[in-house]
């Protein structure tokens, strides 16, 4: 399942993301989540502990998260928190829920 995030991911916007994630791990089983963070343009704090709080979340049911379109920005702040390597990033939800060899 693909959620897309746009705008601010900030602590007004933040909770709605986590009932997203929790209503796409309910409903579709929590196998494979893409989170496609694309149009955002601002994330504090806040945003990024939503990002782990779906991490945490896939991982108990022995599912995968994929960010996809991360803003640079965003990139780099994860890396500078060393969070970086924990997620698996990709540049566009397409590429995230393609198979490997693209079949």
């Amino acid at each position: 399942m693909i959620l897309h995030a746009g705008g601010s991911l900030d602590y007004l916007s933040s909770q709605l993301l986590k009932e997203e994630i929790d209503v796409a791990l309910r409903t579709e089983g929590g196998r494979r989540l893409v989170i496609d963070l694309g149009g955002v343009s601002f994330c504090d704090s806040t945003g990024y502990g939503v990002l782990i709080y779906a991490l945490t979340r896939v991982r108990a049911v022995a599912g995968s998260l994929v960010l996809a379109g991360l803003p640079t920005t965003m990139r780099e702040r994860l890396n500078l928190l060393g969070l970086g390597e924990l997620f698996d990033v990709r540049d566009t939800a397409e590429e995230a829920v393609t198979p490997p060899g693209g079949g």
